[in-house]
C-alpha cells in the first residue's frame, strides 16, 4: 500500500483551500446607509428604510396626538375652590344664626357665583385635555419603543471586521442611547400634565 507523499499532502491542502468560502464582507449598500445615518438625528438616524418610514409615521401621529393637553393652572383652581368653600362657610354661618339677608351676604353670594363660573371654565376643558394627554403618552411611548428596538437591531448587525461599519454602528447606537432620557422625560412630563387635568376635573366645592 502506497503511503501519501508530502507532495500528495500539499496538493490536498491547496485543493481544499481553493474551495474554501471567501471571507464575508459588509454589504456596500448597507454600509452606505449606515454611513449616512451615523450623522443624522431622530428617525433619520435609523438605517433601515422600512423602519425609518415607520418612525416617520409614528412621529406624525405624535404631532397630531400631542395637542393642548396641559392643565398648568392647577394651583389657581385649588385656590378658587378654597375661596368658594370659604364663602360658602361664611354664608352658612350667617344663615344658621338666623340673621337677615344684608348687603354683605348678598355680596358674598355674588362673589361665590362668579367663582363657580370661573371654576366651570377651568373644569370643562380638563377632561378633553386629559384624554389628549393620554393619547400623547401612547404616541411618545410608541416612538421610544421603536428606538429601543432599532438600537438592538443595529447592535446585532455584523460588521465582519470592517472598521468603518463598526464606527457607524457605534455612532448610531450612541444617538439612540442619548435620545432615551429625552423620550422618558417627555413621557413623564405629559403624564404629570394628565394627572393635573384629572385633579382639576375632580375638584369639588362645598354645597
Amino acid at each position: 500500500m502506497r503511503r501519501p507523499t508530502v507532495l500528495t499532502f500539499l496538493f490536498v491542502v491547496v485543493a481544499t483551500s481553493s474551495f474554501a468560502a471567501p471571507p464575508k464582507r459588509v454589504d456596500q449598500k448597507l454600509l452606505e446607509d449606515f454611513k449616512k445615518c451615523a450623522k443624522r438625528k431622530g428617525c433619520a438616524a435609523i438605517p433601515y428604510k422600512e423602519h425609518r418610514r415607520d418612525c416617520e409615521v409614528r412621529s406624525m401621529w405624535q404631532n397630531e396626538a400631542c395637542g393642548l393637553y396641559g392643565c398648568e393652572e392647577l394651583k389657581v383652581v385649588r385656590q378658587v375652590v378654597a375661596d368658594i368653600d370659604e364663602l360658602t362657610d361664611n354664608i352658612r354661618e350667617h344663615t344658621d344664626k338666623g340673621r337677615a339677608e344684608n348687603d354683605y351676604i348678598r355680596e358674598q353670594r355674588k362673589r361665590r357665583e362668579a367663582l363657580l363660573e370661573r371654576l366651570k371654565d377651568y373644569q370643562e376643558p380638563s377632561l378633553e385635555r386629559m384624554r389628549t394627554g393620554e393619547r400623547c403618552v401612547g404616541a411618545r411611548e410608541s416612538i421610544a419603543e421603536l428606538f429601543k428596538e432599532m438600537k438592538k437591531k443595529v447592535e446585532k448587525e455584523p460588521d465582519h471586521g470592517d472598521r468603518a461599519m463598526k464606527s457607524y454602528k457605534h455612532d448610531i447606537v450612541e444617538h439612540f442611547e442619548d435620545e432615551t432620557p429625552n423620550h422618558l422625560n417627555q413621557i413623564r412630563d405629559v403624564r404629570n400634565a394628565v394627572e393635573n387635568c384629572r385633579e382639576v376635573g375632580e375638584l369639588r366645592v362645598k354645597k
